[in-house]
């Protein structure tokens, strides 16, 4: 029933009604679109709400006219422009508006500049790159999707795997003449010929009836729509909801809160929210947010505008966050979603107010993101009361304004103050500090726990991924120096977790320096795992078969898992199979 509606809700986007078309006064040159782009581009995303809106409509009507049949020029240059301020460093909203208008401009030559947002940090911003080279939906495009699910989170990889499915969708069907299917394009009178049996139909049928009306985008019709989203059957229910997407108004923000408030349709209803355009919705959503006095109803206003990009509800929610102990933590998750920079203080102040350590580790990992490796909003917070926090926080964030902080505070402050120091370079997000770190956890002068940190730390940032260590580095230098951390290791712990991490230094010589562990009981566990975790590699096998073919029987001979077993042997028959 789903794949109903959201066949049709693709196909709708593809359709442009007349009735949506505008005209904008641009020059039939490429300098006067760039000349128009020009003046819209700074309020993309800006945090005045009218200034945002009138941008939006301004850009929207001028792919529209580029869009129409001899304008490839024009269409062309706006692409390029478009494209151009992905690029830049943007907020998510502007990046969202531009993805979803290249949906209707966008060819083979936009691909690339859009499927690079597929792995933004935004989830709104990666779900509209899908959208959007579904829409183009060539084979450059649909292949750049493909591409992107392979390094997906499982989340996203999921929502890529759904949306392929849509884009396969057989329309083939003759939509024009097939019921309820054709209601979007048939006149008034054949569809109020078919809605009179409305009651009397399947929920399969309802559903494909909602489904069509919300493509047809005729409000008059929103009753049917209704009906269905406050439905007892849990299908046709989501179905109504979604549908809101295209015919919702101001007066269906109460039901779409009091949905919001149901595991079950919660995620539709944020979707249709999201998405719906009509006049004074923003301004009536701020509103209710504002007059708001129950929590469960803040916390479900506080989803939608977020999924909105409202920036303007951001002092709002901090108040509400403020205001309601039990739902901080997650509002302030969602106010993520709006926060910049500059309102990092009040965030940070919040934060503090925190006191439970998985809900402090969820914010101060919101925070990072937010402060994007720059501290300096936050540097001037940290205090004597709050220092334990923010210390290891910035450290976390990284960059070279919190090293140099933490480097002054370990040169000249006391124990107490090293230690400190020192859990915050332990955060540090990659290996440009690691000689630091090599030389605290050689140091016989610092405590234990202090060399302990340092050297996990080390462990850490050198076993790094190659976009992610921030030096230059070979994995035979790597190699060399998680083998040197081993040999410092004081502990088993430390131990285990270099041979853990080398799973990550895919050369046939870790293999040779881990199977030397592979029958120690202290070690077996870890070195096991990254003896496997190396032969999942076809060609490293391919580098040295009989290193390999060696490892994986000793691990099949010491049979410590009928799961490693198996892996063991998977990988044996797979290299008999490549010879």
């Amino acid at each position: 029933m789903k794949r109903i509606l959201l066949s049709l809700a693709f196909l709708g986007t593809l359709l442009i009604s007349a009735a949506h078309l505008r005209t904008t006064a641009a020059s039939d040159e490429p300098e006067g679109i760039s000349s128009i782009f020009a003046e819209i581009a700074p309020d993309l995303g800006s945090a005045d709400l009218g200034k945002l809106k009138k941008a939006e409509q301004k850009l929207q009507d001028l792919c529209f006219e580029v869009g129409a049949p001899g304008k490839e020029i024009e269409k062309t240059e706006l692409n390029r422009l478009m494209t151009s301020r992905l690029a830049e460093p943007i907020n998510a909203a502007a990046k969202t508006w531009l993805l979803y208008q290249l949906s209707r401009t966008a060819g083979d030559d936009e691909v690339d500049a859009i499927a690079a947002s597929l792995a933004d940090s935004d989830f709104r911003v990666r779900q509209q790159a899908l959208r959007t080279l579904v829409t183009v939906k060539t084979d450059k495009a649909l292949s750049a999707v493909r591409q992107a699910a392979d390094s997906a989170t499982p989340e996203f990889k999921n929502e890529i795997e759904a949306t392929l499915k849509v884009a396969f969708y057989d329309l083939s069907i003759p939509v024009e003449s097939e019921w309820p299917l054709c209601l979007p394009y048939a006149d008034d009178s054949e569809v109020e010929k078919w809605l009179s049996g409305y009651d009397a139909m399947d929920v399969t049928a309802k559903a494909r009836t909602v489904a069509s009306l919300a493509v047809r985008g005729d409000r008059k019709y929103r009753p049917y729509v209704l009906n269905a989203a406050r439905s007892d059957e849990p299908d046709l229910r989501a179905d109504g909801i979604l549908a809101l997407e295209k015919l919702g108004t101001c007066d269906d923000i109460p039901l779409l809160i009091e949905s919001a408030k149901d595991p079950a349709v919660e995620r539709y209803a944020i979707i249709a929210a999201d998405r719906i355009e009509y006049p004074g919705f923003d301004e009536a959503l701020l509103e209710g947010l504002k007059q708001a006095d129950d929590p469960d109803d803040f916390f479900n206003f506080t989803k939608i505008v977020t999924a909105r990009n409202n920036y303007a509800a951001l002092p709002v929610i901090f108040d509400g966050a403020e205001k309601y102990e039990s739902l901080r933590t997650s509002l302030l998750t969602w106010a993520e979603q709006l926060a910049r920079k500059e309102d990092l203080p009040r965030f940070i102040e919040l934060t503090l107010t925190v006191k439970t350590p998985s809900d402090q580790e969820r914010l101060q990992r919101c925070i990072t993101r937010i402060a994007d490796g720059d501290t300096q909003t936050i540097l001037p917070m940290i205090n004597a009361s709050n220092r334990g926090i923010l210390v290891p926080l910035i450290g976390r964030i990284g960059g070279e304004k919190a090293f140099d902080f933490l480097a002054k505070m370990f040169e000249t402050g006391n124990a107490p103050a090293k230690e400190l120091a020192v859990k915050g370079m332990a955060n540090l997000p990659n290996a440009e500090h690691a000689e630091t770190l090599i030389a605290i956890a050689s140091d016989p002068k610092m405590s234990q726990s202090g060399r302990i940190a340092a050297l996990r730390a080390y462990i850490r940032v050198m076993s790094l991924p190659e976009d992610e260590i921030g030096i230059e580095v070979t994995d035979r230098e790597k190699l060399d120096a998680l083998k040197a951390a081993f040999d410092l290791a004081e502990r088993d712990d430390e131990k285990n977790l270099v041979l853990d991490r080398l799973k990550a230094v895919r050369l046939p010589e870790t293999l040779s320096f881990v199977l030397q562990f592979i029958d120690d009981p202290r070690y077996v566990d870890a070195a096991t795992v990254t003896v496997l975790g190396l032969a999942h590699h076809d060609y490293l096998r391919k580098e040295d078969p009989q290193l390999f073919a060696g490892a994986l029987n000793k691990v099949i001979e010491m049979n410590l898992s009928a799961d490693w077993v198996d892996a063991a042997k998977r990988y044996l028959n797979a290299m008999q199979i490549s010879e």
